[in-house]
C-alpha cells in the first residue's frame, strides 16, 4: 500500500516511478527487508532509485511497521 500511495503522488505530480531519485525506507524490525526488497523491484526498475534503509523502535501511528520517504526529480 506504500508505494501504490507513492507511485499515485508521483504521477498526480506529472512523473513516473523512473523519476524517483532516493528512498529512505523506516522498519519497526529489519526481518522485514527481504519482503520490502521484493515489493520494491515490483514498482522500481534498475538503475534503482538511491535507498537506505533504517531499523527503528516504532513510527508514529500506532502499528505502523514500515514508512518511506521518497524524494523525486520531477520536470514542471
Amino acid at each position: 500500500l506504500t508505494l501504490e500511495n507513492i507511485r499515485t503522488a508521483v504521477t498526480e505530480a506529472g512523473g513516473q516511478m523512473s523519476d524517483v531519485a532516493q528512498v529512505l525506507i523506516y522498519m519497526t524490525d529489519e526481518q522485514y527487508m527481504p519482503v520490502i526488497d521484493r515489493i520494491y523491484r515490483e514498482f522500481f526498475e534498475a538503475p534503482y532509485p538511491n535507498r537506505s534503509s533504517v531499523a527503528v523502535r516504532s513510527l508514529v501511528a500506532p502499528g505502523m511497521r514500515v514508512e518511506m520517504v521518497v524524494y523525486a526529480a520531477i520536470a514542471p
